[in-house]
């Protein structure tokens, strides 16, 4: 919003699905601006989804699954991914392809809580970080106005459920699989390690590791 009071800006807001928008990030939007700078907004259209600044910039809310709508939008400065991990590679470099403005500074904004690596965004990203990249991490530590009950929750995950608190406490990716093993050490083990020190003996001729799987079958 910042951005778009600065100059004139056409921005495209997604998700993945239309009808979550309504009530997730078009709540979120209209209600910061009504809150902290009512006399920047020039209407509003609760039914289209969209809503105009007194400078002329333009907000449009969208889902991916109404592919054929977002081709028709022209002139985009600005894209705005809410949940991005929910999206695909495709569903991103379509919407990459859409970006072509003449104006300066365009920009796509993926905003998300990480999931597993083997999640695109991860492997995108993070992986082979693109040089015109900002990695912007928070956590519930940089959100002042968290009430303190739901910062006990989150803090309370590190005992409860481990990959939920790396997940919406530490902000890092992790892993949501019911593993047998959730935490391992991965090295090479050398000769040395098979032989009792006392007596010379070989202990072992191998380890061996058994993931038993996980079923809904009780018994």
């Amino acid at each position: 919003v910042v951005k778009a009071l600065q100059s004139q800006r056409k921005v495209l807001v997604v998700r993945k699905v239309g009808r979550t928008i309504k009530q997730s990030i078009w709540a979120l939007f209209i209600e910061l601006i009504v809150t902290n700078m009512p006399e920047v907004l020039l209407e509003s259209n609760k039914s289209d989804l969209t809503f105009k600044l007194v400078n002329g910039s333009e907000f449009l809310f969208t889902g991916l699954d109404d592919a054929e709508k977002i081709k028709s939008i022209q002139g985009i400065t600005d894209i705005v991914i809410e949940e991005a991990t929910e999206i695909t590679l495709d569903d991103f470099t379509q919407l990459n392809l859409r970006l072509r403005s003449p104006k300066p500074n365009n920009q796509i904004h993926l905003m998300f809580n990480p999931v597993s690596k083997a999640n695109w965004v991860y492997k995108y990203f993070f992986e082979n970080k693109p040089k015109d990249t900002v990695i912007l991490q928070t956590t519930y530590k940089d959100n002042p106005y968290l009430p303190e009950e739901y910062t006990k929750t989150l803090e309370d995950m590190q005992y409860r459920n481990k990959a939920y608190y790396n997940i919406y406490a530490k902000g890092e990716f992790a892993t949501l699989d019911k593993l047998v093993f959730p935490t391992y050490e991965k090295r090479l083990i050398s000769e040395e390690e098979f032989v009792d020190e006392k007596t010379g003996a070989k202990t072992a001729l191998f380890w061996c590791g058994l993931d038993f799987g996980y079923t809904n079958d009780p018994s």
